[in-house]
């Protein structure tokens, strides 16, 4: 399977990564001397597998406020889209599926999804709020 998938690795071109969704609530003016916590939740997940073209998603849910009420200050929810061609016919392997999933999606749509975080937290009045690199 190995060597499968790093076959199928080298036929893949990253196109494209692309805003689908974005929604932004900013709550408070102000978060200034008040002690904060952030949530981060994120998920990836494959849309289209053929011949040619593959698709996924990653969407981001960023919640940040205080112990008692979590989401006081803000809530950004932001999904992105990868487009991917290939020159080769994607293995029909679930866990060659599993594996872009969890490793090759991230890599490619973590560091937009980074930026444009960073970017919104400060055009709302807050210091930026840095997400950590991603993890493999």
């Amino acid at each position: 399977m190995e060597q499968n998938y790093r076959d199928f690795i080298e036929s893949l071109e990253l196109i494209d990564v692309a805003l689908l969704r974005l929604t932004v609530e900013r709550h408070i003016d102000s978060p200034y001397g008040m002690e904060g916590v952030a949530s981060f939740k994120h998920r990836f997940t494959l849309n289209r597998w053929e011949s040619g073209e593959i698709k996924g998603q990653g969407e981001f849910d960023v919640r940040a406020g205080t112990k008692e009420a979590p989401e006081a200050f803000f809530t950004i929810k932001l999904v992105l889209e990868a487009h991917y061609k290939t020159s080769a016919q994607p293995p029909d392997d679930e866990r060659i599926k599993r594996i872009f999933a969890q490793r090759n999606l991230p890599i490619n749509i973590w560091p937009y999804a980074r930026e444009t975080i960073s970017s919104l937290t400060s055009r709302m009045g807050y210091p930026q709020l840095t997400i950590g690199v991603f993890k493999v």
